[in-house]
């Protein structure tokens, strides 16, 4: 997984990203302020965010699971270095949806149609 030089990316945010079998690399991106990766839990090869100067957010609160090159840099950014990023989260909650609105109110039902009249008479039997 590797984001490389996009000047245009403000925020990155990959929901159902879980795992990643080689590298993950965030770098040189000069406006990228956000990152959520919230469910990915393994990387199997590096993990590198470099080079993101305007970064103040990571979410990664699922990594639990560096594989077997255990190489993790994250560097030049606004995020602290000393933290263990494993399971970090230093964004703010994102902001709740406006509520919904109501369902316009339903028009009342049709009226009922009149009820049925009883049936004629049965004529008189012959006799």
């Amino acid at each position: 997984f590797n984001i490389y030089a996009n000047a245009a990316l403000i925020s990155l945010s990959v929901p159902v990203l879980a795992a990643v079998g080689g590298f993950f690399a965030i770098y040189d991106n000069a406006a990228l302020t956000n990152l959520r990766v919230p469910v990915l839990a393994s990387v199997g090869g590096y993990f590198e965010i470099v080079s993101n100067s305007a970064l103040q957010c990571v979410e990664l609160t699922s990594l639990d699971n560096l594989g077997t090159s255990r190489e993790v840099q994250v560097a030049d950014s606004s995020v602290s270095t000393d933290a263990d990023l494993a399971g970090s989260n230093n964004c703010p909650s994102p902001p709740s949806p406006p509520p919904s609105s109501p369902p316009p109110p339903s028009s009342p039902p049709p009226p009922s149609p009149p009820p049925l009249s009883p049936p004629p008479p049965s004529p008189p039997p012959m006799s």
